[in-house]
């Protein structure tokens, strides 16, 4: 999805943004009443999983204006690669967020793309690590395994997906260093 589309996004469900042809994961979260009742979720959990929400879509946004910019096809995989990781989890998420809330959708906030893909690989770093710790800390917010069983599975995405991008960083670093000579 192109970074030009945006102002659509936020005039839209989020379900029909360019996630919706995502395929849901076949064990989407189903909480009963009993467990709605007694397995209630905290505000700072339900918090949590907002701003969780809002950091995947930013991620999706990043990740499709890195597209954009990618100066190989190599680069271009590993991206495409990694947002649909990131749209899966911004699924299992607002899944989640909605079985709690009554159908509820989170107001979505948009923030900066990145003007260079260099750029973009810094930010993905940091983000992506900071992503690991929040996640892991979701997941013991609360007792439900599917919801810590989702949250855990994220955080070992964004792990794998720091490494890439320190990966590419150095690949990028390399190929400066080699051409000052």
């Amino acid at each position: 999805m192109s970074i030009a589309h945006e102002g659509e996004i936020h005039k839209t469900p989020y379900s029909h943004w360019g996630i919706s042809g995502y395929p849901m994961p076949e064990d989407t979260p189903y909480i009963t009443q009993d467990e709605a009742s007694y397995f209630a979720p905290s505000s700072a959990l339900l918090d949590a999983i907002e701003k969780s929400i809002n950091g995947e879509y930013h991620a999706i946004r990043r990740y499709s204006r890195m597209l954009e910019l990618a100066p190989s096809p190599a680069l271009q995989a590993i991206l495409k690669e990694i947002r649909r990781d990131e749209k899966k989890h911004f699924h299992r998420f607002t899944s989640i967020y909605s079985a709690w809330t009554g159908g509820k959708q989170v107001a979505l906030h948009k923030s900066h793309v990145p003007s260079s893909f260099e750029d973009g690989v810094k930010e993905a770093i940091v983000e992506e690590q900071n992503d690991v710790t929040f996640y892991q800390g979701i997941a013991d917010l609360t007792r439900i395994p599917y919801i810590q069983r989702s949250y855990l599975d994220a955080s070992h995405d964004e792990r794998r997906h720091a490494n890439w991008f320190i990966y590419i960083d150095n690949l990028l670093f390399s190929r400066s260093e080699g051409n000052q000579g």
